[in-house]
């Protein structure tokens, strides 16, 4: 079942999970300062739970793909997109070389994002060059 920003529980669960994160930050910091890395490992397992399962308990996929892309849809003309694209791209090479910057996003991309660069890249960029774990 995929969020959708039409639900009306939508925005009450993404608020109530930014609370709880915000405590759980709170207590790892706490447990940090005191030394308790046992409690900040299960806090760090917690906040993984939140963020890295799959998309119904994942936090940031949820947002990413219900609010970023209804708040551009809604907020941005395809010019600003782009520049955005370009300022994005633009300050790549002030972080990272742009070789590791396509690999590490490569690496990073999920099945979807797989699929439609596969059908568009060059054989010789997909079979030799990046090739598949």
């Amino acid at each position: 079942m995929r969020a959708r920003l039409n639900d009306p529980n939508f925005l009450t669960t993404e608020s109530s999970e930014h609370e709880v994160l915000h405590r759980m930050l709170e207590n790892l910091a706490i447990a940090v300062t005191k030394k308790d890395l046992s409690g900040a490992r299960l806090i760090i397992g917690e906040i993984h739970k939140m963020f890295c399962e799959s998309l119904d308990s994942n936090h940031l996929a949820r947002e990413e793909a219900v609010l970023t892309s209804d708040l551009l849809r809604r907020n941005c003309t395809q010019e600003e997109i782009k520049k955005l694209s370009d300022d994005i791209h633009g300050i790549i090479p002030t972080y990272m070389d742009k070789t590791k910057a396509l690999v590490f996003m490569i690496y990073h991309l999920n099945d979807t994002e797989k699929a439609f660069f596969d059908e568009r890249l060059p054989c010789i960029l997909t079979k030799f060059i990046f090739p598949k774990k």
